[in-house]
């Protein structure tokens, strides 16, 4: 049977908000591509495509190897803060430094 106790509880919180960080990490990765190098919508599109893609796969990845496939809510919000928390505090920071001048 598997059980999940409160610490494994906040130990999968507290991983998920790091993985919505790096997934923060990762837009402002793709962000500077686009600010450098200017693509057309189409190309745009298909580069969110990617990127919703990997995130989709690496959070499921992270379902299964911490709550052996169950979907569990306070990961999905703990992953969405962290993306969140990083995006309107160090993103702001990162993205000036990629903008011409």
């Amino acid at each position: 049977m598997w059980e999940i106790n409160n610490l494994s509880k906040l130990s999968g919180l507290f991983y998920s908000v790091i993985m919505g960080v790096i997934f923060g990490i990762l837009y402002d990765v793709l962000r500077a591509v686009r600010i450098i190098t200017n693509f057309k919508n189409f190309t745009v599109f298909f580069q969110d495509i990617l990127y919703f893609f990997i995130i989709a796969n690496i959070t499921f990845i992270y379902f299964l190897s911490v709550t052996n496939g169950e979907i569990r809510f306070y990961i999905l919000i703990g992953a969405f803060i962290g993306f969140l928390a990083y995006f309107f505090t160090i993103s702001k920071f990162v993205i000036l430094l990629f903008k011409p001048s």
